[in-house]
C-alpha cells in the first residue's frame, strides 16, 4: 500500500469517527445547525498527525486514538466558525457559513458548543497530561485569535510579532496533535522534545502557505473570496514582506491604506503591491526554511517507524494549493 493510500485511510477513519460524534447531538436545533456543515471537508492534518505519531511510536489506531483525532479536528472546526463570524465570511469551504444561515448569536454558540463537546470527551479519558495539552492549546487558539484581531490594520507589526501570534492561533493545535500522539506512545522525552520542535515549524509554516494562498489560491479550491485577509485588515507575512522590499512612495500609499482602514475598498491594490515587490516569493521562502527546521528535528527523532508518511504529511503542508 502506497503512503498516500495509507493517509487516504486514515482520513476515511477520522471522518468516520467525526461522523459518530455528529450523530450523537441529540437536540433537534443543534441537528439542525450542524446539517448545513460539511464535517468531511477538512483536510485532516491534525488527526493525520495524531495517527501517525502514534503509530510511528508503536501503536496501532485504535478507538481512543481515533477519538482524539477527531476531536482536534472539531476543536478547529469550532475555530474556524468563531472566526468567519468575526471576519464576516460568506463562504467557508465553498458553502454559506453558520452565520449566514442562522445568524452569529447561534454561530458564536454553535462554536462554543464543539469546544466543550470536544473537552468532556477528553476530560473523560482520565488522563491528565493529554487533557493538559489539549487545554492549554485551547487557551493558546483564543490568545492568538485575541492578538490578531488586536494587531488589525497595524502596518507597524513586526515579523517576530507575527510568528509568534500564528504560533498560538495555528500552530498550537498542530502542536497538540503531536504531542498527544506522543504521549499516548509514551515516546521517550528526548525524542518528544524533537518532535515538539518538530510540530511548532510545521505550525509556523502551515499558516504562512495559508496567508499565501489567501493571495495567489483558486477561490473554488479555497473555498473563500481570494485576499479575504486583506479585505479584513489582517497584517500577514507576504505583505511585511512586501513592505520591506519596496519602494518608500509605495511604502507610504499601502501604509496609509491600512491606517485609514481602506483595505476593503483598496483590496486589488494590495495584492497587486504584494506581488510586484515579491512578498509572495520571499513568505514562501520563509515557510520553506521552517519546514527544513522541522523535518530536521523529525529525522533526529528516535522513532519506531512512519517517518515516510511524516515526512508525506510535512511536503503536503508546504505544497498544498488549498
Amino acid at each position: 500500500m502506497t503512503i498516500k493510500n495509507k493517509i487516504e485511510n486514515k482520513v476515511k477513519l477520522i471522518n468516520k469517527q467525526i461522523d459518530l460524534f455528529n450523530g450523537n447531538m441529540k437536540r433537534e436545533s443543534l441537528k439542525k445547525i450542524f446539517s448545513k456543515i460539511n464535517f468531511n471537508s477538512g483536510k485532516r492534518i491534525r488527526g493525520l498527525l495524531l495517527l501517525s505519531i502514534a503509530e510511528a511510536g508503536g501503536v496501532k489506531i485504535n478507538s481512543t486514538l481515533l477519538s482524539y483525532a477527531a476531536c482536534l479536528e472539531l476543536l478547529h472546526l469550532g475555530s474556524l466558525i468563531h472566526d468567519d463570524v468575526i471576519d464576516d465570511s460568506e463562504k467557508r469551504r465553498g458553502i454559506l457559513t453558520l452565520h449566514k444561515i442562522f445568524g452569529k448569536e447561534l454561530s458564536i454558540l454553535a462554536g462554543d458548543y464543539l469546544f466543550s463537546f470536544v473537552s468532556k470527551i477528553i476530560f473523560k479519558k482520565r488522563d491528565l497530561k493529554i487533557f493538559d495539552v489539549f487545554i492549554n492549546s485551547v487557551n493558546d487558539i483564543c490568545s492568538g485569535a485575541i492578538e490578531e484581531i488586536y494587531y488589525k490594520n497595524n502596518i507597524s507589526l513586526t515579523e517576530d510579532k507575527y510568528i509568534k501570534v500564528i504560533s498560538q492561533k495555528t500552530g498550537s493545535l498542530i502542536c497538540a496533535s503531536v504531542e498527544i500522539g506522543a504521549l499516548i506512545a509514551k515516546i521517550d522525552l528526548k525524542t518528544f522534545n524533537y518532535l515538539k520542535k518538530y510540530s511548532f515549524f510545521c505550525g509556523i509554516a502551515f499558516q504562512i502557505i495559508d496567508d499565501i494562498l489567501d493571495i495567489t489560491g483558486n477561490e473554488k479550491e479555497l473555498g473563500k473570496p481570494v485576499g479575504s485577509d486583506i479585505y479584513e485588515g489582517k497584517i500577514t507575512l507576504p505583505l511585511l514582506k512586501a513592505l520591506k522590499n519596496s519602494k518608500l512612495n509605495q511604502r507610504k500609499e499601502i501604509i496609509e491604506i491600512y491606517k485609514s482602514k481602506n483595505t476593503k475598498e483598496n483590496l486589488n491594490k494590495i495584492i497587486d503591491f504584494i506581488k510586484r515587490n515579491n512578498g509572495i516569493e520571499d513568505a514562501k521562502l520563509v515557510a520553506e526554511n521552517y519546514i527544513k527546521k522541522a523535518k530536521k528535528y523529525l529525522l533526529k527523532s528516535d522513532l519506531k517507524g512512519n517517518k515516510e508518511e511524516l515526512i508525506y504529511i510535512t511536503d503536503y503542508i508546504i505544497n498544498r494549493t488549498f
